[in-house]
C-alpha cells in the first residue's frame, strides 16, 4: 500500500499509518470541480435570465467521504481512531496521497458511523467527511 501524509499548516507532515496503524483505503475521484451558480436576475417582462459570468470561474466547495482502513491490534483501535480524528480537527491540514498524486487542503467535518471490522485480517474500515473550500488550490508537504 502507499503511503498518505496529512500536515497541519507550521508542522511536519505525519504518516498516518506510522503514527495510528491508519491507511487510506479510497479517495473519491474528482477530477476537476464544480462551477458556483452563477449570479443571475429574472425580469418578468424579458425572455431567459440576466446572467452574470465572471471573467475568472470561480469553483463551489466540496465535500468528499474518505474511507480510511486501521490496520492493528484490536485493543488499540479506539485509542488510534480517535487520536487520528482529534488530530484533524480545528484547523484546515494538507494531504498528500502518494498513489493518486492528489494534494488538496480540507477540513474535517465528521466521522460517519459505518464502520466495518474484519475479524480475519483485524482491520477496520471507517469514513471521514472532509469539506474542501478552494478546489484549485493544492496543499503543501
Amino acid at each position: 500500500m502507499k503511503t498518505f501524509w496529512i500536515k497541519k499548516i507550521g508542522l511536519p507532515a505525519i504518516d498516518i499509518f506510522a503514527d495510528w496503524g491508519i491507511r487510506i483505503k479510497s479517495i473519491p475521484p474528482k477530477p476537476y470541480p464544480n462551477l458556483k451558480d452563477i449570479a443571475k436576475r429574472e425580469w418578468q417582462d424579458e425572455q431567459g435570465d440576466d446572467e452574470y459570468i465572471p471573467p475568472t470561474p470561480v469553483y463551489a466547495s466540496q465535500e468528499v467521504d474518505v474511507k480510511f482502513c486501521y490496520e492493528g491490534a484490536i485493543d488499540s483501535i479506539a485509542t488510534n481512531i480517535i487520536e487520528f480524528l482529534e488530530y484533524l480537527q480545528g484547523c484546515e491540514v494538507s494531504f498528500y496521497d502518494e498513489y493518486t498524486g492528489r494534494k488538496g487542503i480540507f477540513r474535517y467535518v465528521s466521522y460517519t458511523d459505518d464502520a466495518i471490522h474484519h475479524k480475519i485480517s483485524d482491520t477496520l474500515e471507517f469514513t471521514v467527511k472532509f469539506k474542501i473550500n478552494n478546489p484549485t488550490l493544492d496543499g503543501e508537504l
